[in-house]
């Protein structure tokens, strides 16, 4: 069986705040520590992570701001835990720079930084990144890579991440692997 990373992004995609609603839907979503974090979950959250979490075609790689804090969600979810891939540690991120060049350091999208960090310690097949948009440095290397990019700010890929019909879950999985 092929082997797809997933990369995962938690704001924009298990998070969207729907002005509709913008209230009923808040949640907080305690990180540990006595911290929290309020975001938006989608209708589908627990349901998506957990199907994503339990198929054996998918490789699932939390790269998100939240970091760690990202395991709250499959907690919630009662699936396993996703690596972590974002953000790096200084150890890490002195690394992975050394495969970009050194005058464009500070204009790459450190996300992007991540996920090569990620690839290079990996064997995968495919790669598909589900994210709320996309630097244009991320567009080109998806390109020149081979690289599934998933942007959940197009209203159709957004329509599904927000819907509750029955079928929600298996549609996006459909996506997912399709393509």
């Amino acid at each position: 069986m092929s082997k797809t990373i997933l990369f995962l992004d938690v704001d924009g995609v298990f998070s969207i705040p729907n002005m509709e609603d913008h209230h009923e839907r808040r949640e907080r979503i305690a990180i540990g520590g006595g911290h929290h974090i309020v975001c938006w979950p989608i209708p589908i959250y627990r349901q998506l992570i957990y199907a994503i979490g339990n198929d054996q075609q998918f490789h699932p790689v939390w790269l998100s701001a939240w970091g760690d804090a990202a395991h709250a969600l499959t907690n919630r979810a009662l699936t396993q835990t996703f690596p972590v891939a974002y953000p790096l540690s200084n150890r890490r991120l002195r690394y992975a720079w050394q495969r970009f060049p050194a005058e464009h350091r500070d204009k790459i999208d450190r996300k992007l930084v991540s996920a090569v960090y990620h690839l290079c310690t990996r064997r995968y097949d495919r790669v598909i990144w589900v994210e709320d948009g996309f630097a244009e440095e991320t567009k080109t290397w998806a390109s020149s890579s081979n690289v599934r990019l998933i942007d959940t700010t197009d209203e159709a890929v957004k329509r599904m991440l927000l819907s509750c019909h029955e079928h929600a879950v298996e549609e996006f999985i459909e996506f997912l692997a399709g393509g």
